[in-house]
């Protein structure tokens, strides 16, 4: 299991360096829960990379 304060940090790290990352925080979700919460925003992102749109609101 993976803090979320530890993926906040690491994000913001990737951020710092010039890197480009999403960060998406389902408060309330637990390690098993969170693949059903959040697929629906990964399905949404996944279309559109494949629709060739940019990625918006990474490392804000």
């Amino acid at each position: 299991m993976v803090l979320p304060a530890l993926t906040r940090d690491y994000a913001g790290r990737v951020c710092a360096n010039n890197g480009s990352v999403t960060y998406l925080s389902l408060h309330g979700a637990d390690h098993y829960r969170v693949a059903a919460r959040g697929a629906d925003a990964v399905a949404d992102w996944l279309a559109d990379r494949f629709a060739g749109r940019p990625v918006s609101g990474a490392c804000r």
